[in-house]
């Protein structure tokens, strides 16, 4: 046994000075004094002896001598419940004081423990020695120390030693009485030679009348300790006998040990087969998927595997599933009308197998679907329309799937087959008005069995011709060059089926057919004469043949304009008046592009449809002799002109106005004339072609009074309408191949920018008139609507941009289109 408590003892500290004071203080004129203070309780037991002469004690706590002469002294502390302790205190000069804290440590004494027998081992306190009896050991003086002696195989004993104060060695001489070995265990469970039923777990049980410290219990050839008074083992072999004792170990080693026992583990049992489904000789399965059951019992609750066999001869049966935990199986695709057998065998976890008997079940014999019922329609029902759902309830007493042939004729012996579904209903559609229709369902099983319906009959109803409404309505629409009319009628079906029409249109009042099986009620005539009455009529016709004639309806275009243009003027666009709300109605744009505000055109007028292409611009560099701008090596012809200058467009307009003998719209310093050739402006008193102003364009392609707000002219998404920087290939593309707005104009937005009448002014929008708005004074020109080059994120494209360029520019970016005001 080890124990600190030697070391502990060996070596103490007896007394320490906590505190040391000095102060000069005077109670007569030749004298020091000391003050001497317990620092603990221990402290106040001990006496006070200055140079060997007592001076009192430290029972109050502290302790003052006067008239100490100046020198060295011997303070000693002493007592009988404390270890001596001696300090040396020197007063350097006369009426010195001095101040001493002292703590006590306990005394010690001397102790030799004996015993009978010797060699026991020793603890105090709870803490063993090393050392066995006899030992002497120093303890504190003033406790009480418990004191225990231990003799292994013998017995051991305890008793109390209190160490009152400092002296001679105690002498403890201990008489250690002998103890009594345990008593025999008995066990009591497995009783002596059974049989035990469960070999997974067997719990050993004895019990004992006294409180051993701990049991060995040999099991099987081994040994195990255990406080308990039980013992568990698992997994035990089945059919094994098996021998246990019990041996008791009291505190001091002593033993005692149980008779021996035996047990013998139940030897194992195979499996039985409880129940099966179908049961043996069935003649009434049905099904063409069966689900074989089965039921296996083990009396050892071994877990369970089952192999399958299965077959149509008894003698020759395959295995199907095998080592299966279920207790069931699905055989498919059997046979109606046919024996078959099968059988299981079971093998546990102990490899035990039983086998069944070869079981056998015969399928029952396939059985015809039942006659429809519930049809529908009603065998006679009248009046019916030309599309209708045919319907039926059907069942098999197999639970097969169904499949109906449906059988259709206009007399009873002349039925055909028109469709087969697995539905139970069918849709007929464009049945023959008027007429008495036969039909039939015939219904076959998934196994060719089958059972044809009872014959039915329904009448469709007759047939009713197109309702054309006598009213009419024509819209007239003028051009510069001619008349194009929407001509609008109202019709009806009765029986609510799609019409078509033929149109006839003409100048006398047997019009020409002009359009045949027209599906819509509204049809556009382009290209109509001036002052010329028209005469029209719509034939209506249904998928079943029937057929209206319309009445005679008439209409007279106005008279012709005063000014037709010729073939070289461009094609152009009607702009109808009104008002829209000009600038960035969108936010994000730039700041000549504000204020919005609202602008009000007061005259229509006409705009080019596509910008002004080289072929159109060469023509007027022939007819003039004028240089042909470059197309940079792109190609010519249908793409939009380019490196014209301001000067270059509106000499184009005179020229266009000089060929059709029209008022030229420009004087020599580009301002604007009217029919008298007065400088105005005002452009709805020009009657040339010109460049349009800048809110002419803005509005144009915005879309004039059809305008649905698009940030782009005709779209939101850019890349619909415009060829930009990032989209054209880094070049113009020809006229007309993106989408148009919704004035039917191409290119408002990119391609080239377009010049325009006005003068460029970055604050105009603060102060510009409301109505009919031109700019006559600036330094440079307006362009609008960006171009194949600019653009990366696509705002020069937006109808709102602005931008200003010298009027002698000729710029790869920059082009025109032709305007020109109704009258």
């Amino acid at each position: 046994m080890k124990s600190t408590m030697l070391k502990k003892l060996s070596f103490l500290i007896l007394f320490s000075v906590i505190t040391v004071t000095t102060s000069l203080a005077a109670t007569n004129e030749s004298s020091c004094f000391l003050k001497i203070v317990a620092a603990n309780d221990l402290a106040k037991t001990a006496s006070v002896y200055i140079d060997g002469k007592l001076e009192g004690t430290l029972e109050s706590g502290e302790l003052t001598i006067f008239d100490l002469d100046v020198g060295n002294h011997l303070i000693t502390l002493d007592g009988e419940l404390i270890e001596k302790y001696e300090l040396e205190v020197v007063f350097q000069s006369t009426y010195e004081s001095k101040r001493i804290d002292l703590e006590a440590n306990p005394g010690k004494r001397a102790v030799r423990i004996t015993s009978e027998p010797s060699n026991a081992a020793i603890r105090i306190d709870k803490e063993w020695l090393e050392q066995t009896t006899p030992w002497q050991i120093i303890l504190d003086v003033g406790k009480t120390y418990e004191i225990e002696l231990f003799k292994e195989l013998y017995g051991g004993k305890t008793q109390s030693l209190y160490i009152p104060d400092k002296g001679e060695i105690i002498i403890l001489d201990v008489e250690i009485p002998k103890a009594d070995p345990p008593l025999k265990p008995r066990p009591t469970y497995p009783i002596d030679k059974s049989v035990c039923p469960d070999e997974i777990v067997v719990e050993l049980v004895w019990e004992s009348l006294d409180n051993p410290l701990q049991y060995e219990l040999q099991f099987d050839g081994k040994v195990y300790t255990t406080s308990f008074s039980n013992a568990r083992f698992y997994k035990l072999e089945r059919g094994k006998t098996y021998s246990w004792r019990v041996t008791a170990v009291n505190k001091y080693g002593m033993r005692t040990t149980s008779e021996r026992y035996s047990f013998t583990v139940q030897e194992n049992r195979g499996p039985e087969i409880a129940f099966v489904y179908p049961q043996n000789d069935s003649d009434d399965v049905f099904a063409e998927e069966l689900i074989l059951k089965w039921e296996v019992t083990d009396a050892d609750g071994d877990s369970i595997t089952c192999d399958v066999y299965f077959g149509d001869k008894p003698d020759s049966l395959e295995p199907v599933k095998s080592h299966t935990t279920s207790n069931e199986y699905i055989v498919k695709e059997l046979q109606r009308g046919k024996p078959y057998y099968w059988k299981i065998v079971a093998t546990d976890s102990y490899g035990e197998v039983s086998e069944s008997l070869v079981y056998s079940f015969t399928t029952m014999a396939n059985r015809p679907p039942i006659e429809p019922f519930n049809i529908i329609p009603e065998d006679g029902m009248e009046n019916l329309p030309d599309c209708l759902t045919l319907e039926w309830d059907c069942t098999d007493p197999d639970n097969d799937n169904l499949t109906y042939a449906i059988y259709l004729g206009v007399d009873a012996d002349s039925m055909n087959q028109i469709g087969e579904t697995t539905n139970k209903n069918f849709v007929l559609n464009d049945l023959t008005r008027g007429t008495t229709h036969y039909w039939k369902i015939v219904v076959f099983d998934s196994f060719g069995a089958k059972t044809e319906g009872p014959l039915n009959t329904f009448i469709t109803k007759a047939n009713k011709p197109p309702v054309i409404d006598p009213s009419s309505e024509v819209f007239l629409k003028e051009t510069d060059r001619d008349v194009f009319a929407e001509l609008k009628w109202f019709c009806e079906d009765p029986d609510d089926k799609l019409l078509l029409y033929d149109v006839y249109l003409g100048v006398d009042t047997e019009p020409s057919l002009i359009l045949s099986d027209h599906y819509l009620t509204t049809l556009t005539k382009e290209k109509l004469k001036f002052g010329t009455t028209y005469y029209w009529q719509i034939v209506a016709k249904d998928v079943h043949g029937g057929i209206s004639k319309g009445p005679l309806w008439e209409f007279t275009t106005k008279n012709p304009p005063s000014y037709i243009p010729s073939d070289i003027v461009p094609k152009r666009v009607f702009v109808e008046k009104g008002s829209f709300t000009m600038g960035d109605t969108w936010g994000g744009g730039y700041g000549d592009e504000k204020p919005t505000h609202t602008v009000t055109f007061t005259y229509d007028f006409y705009i080019g449809k596509y910008e002004t292409t080289f072929d159109e611009y060469d023509a007027f560099c022939d007819d003039t002799g004028r240089n042909k701008p470059d197309d940079e090596g792109w190609g010519r012809g249908q793409r939009p002109v380019m490196r014209v200058s301001w000067w270059d467009a509106i000499a184009y307009c005179n020229w266009l106005s000089e060929k059709e003998k029209l008022p030229k719209a420009y004087d020599t310093n580009g301002n604007l004339l009217d029919k008298d050739g007065i400088v105005t402006t005002d452009p709805s008193k020009v009657v040339g072609y010109r460049l349009p102003t800048e809110a002419e364009w803005e509005y144009a392609a915005r879309g004039g009074n059809k305008s649905k707000g698009y940030k782009y002219s005709g779209s939101y998404k850019v890349d619909e309408v415009a060829w930009y920087v990032a989209n054209s290939g880094g070049k113009t593309q020809e006229v007309g191949n993106k989408a148009p707005n919704e004035l039917g104009l191409y290119d408002m937005s990119g391609n080239v920018w377009e010049w325009c009448s006005d003068w460029y002014n970055n604050t105009y929008y603060y102060n510009t008139p409301k109505t009919n708005p031109y700019n006559n004074s600036g330094s440079d020109r307006v362009i609008r609507g960006g171009s194949w080059g600019w653009g990366y994120s696509s705002p020069d494209a937006r109808v709102a941009r602005r931008r200003g360029n010298s009027p002698t520019s000729t710029d790869v970016n920059i082009g025109f289109r032709i305007c020109r005001t109704v009258f």
